[in-house]
């Protein structure tokens, strides 16, 4: 991990209760990307959510909409609340650029997790997705 990475990450550790609040009550102007990535899957099916945050607004409506959800998240404050407030999921800490959980998934959400990392950082967490995707 390069020392700008890390100080992404650790900024938003560090930042993370009030990121989760800001989150919750600012608009969700991205829901209907939501809503469509969701109704293209089955009832049941398991989600990889990456940089699920605190499970809210996100992981929380796919749960709602019946699907298994499996959060992957650097802070590990934003896992603990996805724990407390949705604890029939399951949700690990991790870097998703150095992913792999030795499963696939019916779907892979994250869309806006892959714009913080430096020039090539993204490209990195490509081959996690599609690990995931089997």
């Amino acid at each position: 991990m390069t020392d700008l990475a890390d100080k992404i990450i650790g900024h938003y550790e560090r930042h993370a209760i009030e990121w989760d609040a800001d989150r919750r009550k600012s608009y969700w102007n991205d829901k209907r990307w939501h809503e469509r990535f969701a109704d293209a899957l089955p009832t049941g099916a398991t989600v990889l959510d990456l940089g699920c945050g605190g499970g809210m607004p996100v992981a929380s409506n796919l749960v709602g909409r019946g699907l298994q959800v499996t959060g992957i998240d650097s802070s590990p404050t934003m896992i603990s609340l996805c724990r407390s407030r949705l604890p029939r999921h399951e949700w690990v800490v991790a870097d998703m650029r150095t992913l792999s959980l030795g499963r696939t998934f019916e779907g892979v959400f994250g869309v806006g997790q892959l714009f913080p990392f430096e020039a090539g950082g993204s490209a990195r967490c490509v081959p996690c997705v599609r690990r995931a995707c089997g």
